[in-house]
Formats: structure tokens, sequence, C-alpha cells
């Protein structure tokens, strides 16, 4: 888990890890910028062929493990930093190509020894905690290493292909339709490219309002289905998939999505079909709060709240 914005002095803003399922941590690494302070982490990723083998990025640098994120070496790529958002190729042969984000997109096929910078100005800001990008608002072809997709600008959709050498060509793919009765742009943006196993590649993609799906990449804006609607609250945040989902939409959908928004966490099991809302887990965003003295008794809260399903 990477962590940032920390009020404690000093701020323990790093990477933390979890051998025991998530019920206790350690904090791992972290990036001490030139002024002694210690930076905000943005995006983590592991290598799906070989988990032993991760990155992550900050403000200053990018971090690179062998040991399945135990130990942590920095990398310090080019410039213009910085480099909040990171991503992880693999091709049929050869080891994964790394990618970091930030105002341009770095890449590197030699564990973060050397980069390339792309000049293209991707101007990306930090991630948000509340409107803005999403740590995974960059992410790889999963065939296909030297393809990258970058979501941004509440709907903005590209696709950057790199050559054997020289600058990536981007194109601007059709983005999910825009403005559903009820939603703003309240969340973040992100987008996964997902394959299961024998099946049609997805994209899921979030414009800051809702969450689409799409076979393949979009032709059109009508390549998109809505996942999210129904009592699943919008303003999403991110989003993680079994490596065996499948869409409802696709053929025989399996595995497991969960979506993070304003409401909390949502679960489906039959490809976004229907979902479930997380047992025990809110999210309250409290705007104001008044107290009641009563006499010879307890006090009276009354708590006032945004959109929340509070």
């Amino acid at each position: 888990a990477t962590t940032g914005r920390d009020s404690r002095v000093p701020a323990k803003n790093g990477i933390y890890r979890s051998t025991d399922g998530a019920r206790t941590w350690a904090l791992v690494h972290q990036f001490q910028r030139a002024n002694g302070a210690f930076a905000t982490v943005g995006g983590v990723a592991f290598d799906q062929v070989s988990p032993s083998f991760a990155v992550a990025g900050s403000q200053e640098a990018v971090a690179v493990s062998i040991d399945g994120g135990a130990k942590w070496t920095n990398r310090t790529p080019p410039a213009p930093g910085p480099y909040w958002y990171v991503a992880l190729g693999r091709g049929p042969t050869g080891g994964p190509t790394l990618y970091a984000a930030g105002a341009r997109l770095l890449r590197s096929t030699n564990l973060g020894a050397t980069w390339t910078v792309d000049p293209f100005d991707l101007a990306l800001g930090s991630p948000a905690d509340g409107l803005g990008s999403c740590v995974q608002t960059l992410c790889v072809h999963p065939d296909h290493p030297a393809v990258v997709y970058v979501s941004r600008n509440a709907g903005e959709f590209l696709r950057a292909t790199f050559p054997a050498s020289g600058a990536a060509t981007w194109v601007s793919l059709p983005a999910p339709p825009v403005g559903a009765p009820g939603t703003t742009a309240s969340g973040t943006d992100y987008v996964l490219a997902h394959r299961p196993r024998g099946g049609p590649l997805h994209f899921i993609f979030s414009d800051r309002r809702t969450v689409h799906v799409c076979l393949g990449e979009p032709s059109s804006v009508g390549s998109w289905t809505r996942i999210d609607g129904g009592d699943v609250h919008v303003d999403p945040h991110g989003i993680a998939v079994t490596t065996n989902f499948r869409w409802s939409g696709a053929d025989r959908p399996t595995g497991r999505i969960v979506m993070v928004n304003d409401g909390g966490a949502v679960t489906s099991t039959d490809g976004a079909a229907s979902w479930t809302f997380a047992a025990g887990l809110a999210t309250l965003g409290l705007v104001n709060v008044a107290v009641q003295p009563r006499r010879g008794q307890p006090p009276a809260l009354t708590i006032q709240m945004g959109d929340n399903n509070g």
C-alpha cells in the first residue's frame, strides 16, 4: 500500500507491506526529498509474471523491488518529474517494461537503470483523494507492453504506442458518454485493461462520474456500457478485478470485481450484473456537527454529511 499527505512529524508517507492478509503493516520504504521531508507516494504495481518484482512512484523518484516489496531501491528517472503513476507491461518474451508518468510518460526496459522520456505533454497532476486522477490513471495493454492507455481530464481516453526507438504515437480514443442524470465529475479518472485467460480484452473506464466497460478498444461512444447504475454510488475512485473476471456482457461471466466510490466499496461476482455493498465499511464525508446539551441526559449529536449514502 502507498500513502501520502500524512500530518505527523516526521510524516509517515511511504510504502507499507503486509504479510498476514492486511492485519498488520510495516513501513518498508520512504522517499526522502531534498528538503528532508518524506514524499507522498503515488501508485505501486506488481509484475503479473514474476510477483517478486514491483515498482512504485513519487514526486522525485521511482523505487523498484525484486523481493516482493520487502526492500526497495530508488531510481531517479530523467526530468521532468514527478513520477506519480507507474505501470508494468509484459510481452511473450523478455523482462518487464516499466512506465512512470506525471508531466511526461517515461519508459524503461532494463528495470529502471535507464529511461526514455516521451515528449508528449501528459500533464498529470498528483493522485487525488477527492476530485482528480486515481493512481490507476495509467495502464498497459496486457498483450502488448509497448501500448499504454491513459484516462485523464474527466473523460479523455488516450493510447500511446511506442516504436522500437523514438517517440510514441498518441491517439485519442472514444470515451464513454458523459453526463448521466444526477452525476457530476466528483470522482477520479482511471482505466483498467484486462484480459481473462482465453477471454476478450476488457477496458473499464472511469470519467470521474460513472464507470463503463468495453470489450476491445472502443470504436465509438456507443461501444461502452455503464456498470455502476442502480444503487451503486457514483463518484468512482478505484477498482480491482480478479484475473478471471469477465463482464456479464461477455460469455460466461465469472470472477470478482471490487469498486470503491464516495459511498464505500461494492463487489460483484456475476460480471457486474449485480452488486453487494461491503459490510462493516462506510465512508462519511462529514460537513458539520451540532451538539445539543440536554439537562440530566447525555448530549445529542446531529451530524451533517454530503451525499455519501449517509
